[in-house]
């Protein structure tokens, strides 16, 4: 009933997915975008015919028909999904970030190559410099949340 819901680029992507999880995340954070956008719409608009396309910074946004019957809505969405959550955040005339990770997630191997890709050379070093795994773990987060809120309010 949901892969009904999905464009077929979307059930495309769905079915590239070798774990069966994996497949069923994907169906149902999709699923849940379409039906929680057509709710914004006050269902005027079927979830099914929603298209997306990526803005400058690569981040998928809807794509509003240009005919008369539906104005372009002031909507902005983002979703993210671990194993066990989804996390799908709508906001009206306001961009929004969303990012959920997995609680016991491995991380510790890679929080400084991570953080050499996103973060300053300069929070890179403040990481580095700390030994213990979690506080660095949880450091690392106390940064990567403060990004995210940065980027939103400032874009």
């Amino acid at each position: 009933m949901y892969e009904e819901l999905l464009s077929p680029s979307e059930r495309e992507y769905a079915d590239s997915m070798k774990a069966t999880m994996l497949r069923k995340d994907v169906v149902l954070s999709r699923a849940l975008l379409r039906t929680t956008l057509s709710r914004y719409t006050g269902c005027k608009i079927d979830p099914r015919s929603f298209e997306f396309k990526k803005n400058k910074f690569g981040k998928p946004e809807v794509l509003w028909p240009l005919d008369d019957s539906t104005a372009e809505q002031p909507l902005h969405f983002n979703i993210s999904h671990t194993t066990s959550l989804i996390a799908c955040g709508i906001a009206i005339n306001a961009h929004i970030g969303i990012d959920v990770e997995e609680k016991k997630r491995n991380t510790t191997k890679n929080i400084l190559s991570l953080a050499r890709r996103y973060f300053t050379p300069s929070e890179v070093d403040s990481l580095a410099e700390i030994s213990d795994s979690d506080a660095q773990r949880k450091e690392f987060l106390k940064l990567w949340t403060l990004k995210v809120l940065h980027s939103v309010h400032f874009r």
